[in-house]
């Protein structure tokens, strides 16, 4: 006991080699937390990767479905403006067959006029010609008839009335 009693110097000792015990405990304890803090940082870590990847996956199908329902819409509104385009072309391509067959009714309704008016006018020309004859013919049996006349034989006088008749 009498390390202990004298002047401390072995007490010293032994406290110093306490404080070194346990500073090398303090020192593995903070090495071993710290160790587990790297652990768990580390986990942390991938638990924050794996988490920022599925909000990732998230942010990419949902930018996906928006691109997706554009797509559509677009799709759509370029589906009424070409369907819109082909009513105005129908459209058109009717009321150019509308004009057309209005165009031929009007020709064909000019046509027969004309024939008409020529066949009116032939046919007035033919009358007149016909016309012309006849009066020629009237005349002519009237000069026959007077030729005749002159003769004035009973026989021939007969034979003359008979051809007039």
């Amino acid at each position: 006991m009498g390390e202990w009693e004298g002047g401390g110097g072995g007490l010293r000792i032994v406290i110093a080699a306490w404080r070194e015990v346990m500073w090398e405990e303090v020192r593995e304890r903070d090495e071993e937390e710290r160790i587990k803090g790297l652990i768990m940082h580390g986990e942390q870590l991938q638990e924050a990767q794996e988490l920022a990847k599925q909000q990732m996956e998230e942010a990419v199908k949902e930018h996906r479905s928006m691109v997706e329902a554009a797509e559509e819409r677009r799709c759509k509104m370029c589906k009424r403006v070409v369907q819109r385009m082909l009513r105005h072309q129908l459209l058109i391509a009717w009321n150019m067959f509308v004009d057309t067959v209005r165009l031929t009714q009007h020709n064909r309704s000019t046509v027969r006029k004309t024939l008409l008016r020529m066949t009116h006018g032939q046919l007035a020309r033919v009358w007149d010609c016909f016309a012309g004859a006849v009066d020629t013919l009237v005349a002519q049996r009237e000069r026959v008839s007077r030729t005749v006349g002159r003769w004035k034989s009973p026989a021939v006088k007969k034979d003359s009335a008979r051809w007039e008749a």
